[in-house]
């Protein structure tokens, strides 16, 4: 690992990388950790380009949107089901869509009911913090960068040991739901969406 800031005209030098083979770069500009980007060193000492865009982070989330909610529903251990959450979040802006942690989410979504133990979240190779609101609801509040990105997140549901029977809330409208469920013989029932 190695860590510089870069020169006026952009240019930048890490010293002491002696490793060769593919090396992820990530930039941090106004306290905003961006996605990396994967170099191919092949030698020490050498010299190439890697382009890094960075963005102004802006509050305003008026054109976001959460295009597609996919879940994927499979069996755990002693009567847990395992649930992975899949949110397509749709930045059109070019800015980072970030608000403080007392501010309004740029995003709601359902979570299943009966929650065991933490939750994991991601946003593609960086860690992302999920709050949980006090009527249930999921909340992001970024960052979010410019384009197309996934929001991941983990977590275990109790089934008492018994087959799974839930509800999937949506807190705020999306676009596509796609649910999938990791396992054989198990029925899946789904009545008309509520309108609201």
């Amino acid at each position: 690992n190695a860590s510089t800031t870069t020169a006026a005209d952009g240019h930048f030098r890490l010293e002491g990388l002696t490793a060769t083979g593919p090396h992820l770069v990530f930039v941090e500009y106004k306290n905003i950790t961006y996605p990396p980007e994967m170099v191919q060193i092949e030698k020490p000492d050498t010299t190439g380009q890697v382009r890094l865009e960075v963005f102004d982070p802006s509050d305003d989330g008026s054109k976001l949107k959460v295009s597609t909610l996919k879940t994927i529903v499979a069996r755990g251990e002693a009567g847990t089901y395992r649930v992975e959450q899949l949110i397509s979040l749709e930045n059109a802006e070019r800015s980072v869509l970030r608000r403080a942690k007392d501010g309004a989410p740029l995003a709601r979504f359902g979570l299943l009911p009966n929650r065991t133990g933490e939750l994991a979240t991601s946003l593609g190779f960086t860690p992302a913090e999920v709050s949980i609101a006090s009527d249930g609801a999921a909340e992001f509040r970024g960052p979010i960068f410019p384009g197309t990105q996934w929001l991941t997140v983990n977590y275990e549901i109790d089934a008492g040991g018994r087959d799974l029977l839930t509800e999937i809330p949506f807190p705020e409208p999306v676009a596509s739901f796609e649910l999938y469920v990791g396992d054989e013989g198990m029925g899946v029932y789904a009545q008309p969406p509520d309108p609201a």
